[in-house]
């Protein structure tokens, strides 16, 4: 199923769509993401991981602390936030025609400025992000990425 939906994200790219890959958690999604990235060239990748209690983004051989769990809540760290935003704004800059984020989750979605590069870049350039399925501010502006397909994942979708 992977190379399937790989095949289909790839060609969506190439005909000028914006792609973005959702799904609940462990269905995927960085998985299909990773495997689509290896067929990529001439792009610009920003990464967000979890890792215990603390949220990291990557860019360009960087990396910032962008939250942090305090018992049952996520704090985001604005110097983070502002790491993420100078990613997005380097790439509208930038000679890279595709932005890769994965993913774009609440605490990314706490910053306006930077959901509002992602929006540029997407109109500008091509976009492929991983959405964190829940309600979120970057679900509301999906409909400004036309052209755009979502692709849905469920857990089945896992296997390689």
């Amino acid at each position: 199923m992977i190379n399937k939906l790989t095949k289909k994200i790839l060609k969506s790219l190439a005909d000028g769509q914006n792609v973005l890959i959702t799904g609940p958690l462990h269905a995927g999604k960085t998985t299909l993401f990773n495997c689509v990235l290896t067929k990529l060239n001439n792009c610009t990748v920003i990464q967000t991981k979890k890792v215990d209690d603390v949220v990291m983004a990557y860019y360009n051989g960087q990396s910032a602390k962008i939250g942090y769990r305090t018992g049952q809540t996520m704090q985001s760290i604005d110097t983070g936030l502002d790491f993420l935003t100078m990613a997005a704004a380097e790439f509208i800059k930038g000679e890279q025609i595709l932005l890769a984020i994965d993913e774009i989750g609440f605490l990314e979605a706490r910053c306006d400025e930077y959901l509002n590069l992602i929006v540029q870049s997407a109109k500008q350039k091509s976009l492929i992000a991983v959405l964190r399925q829940d309600r979120h501010a970057f679900i509301e502006r999906m409909a400004q990425l036309e052209p755009y397909v979502l692709i849905e994942l469920t857990g089945e979708h896992k296997q390689i």
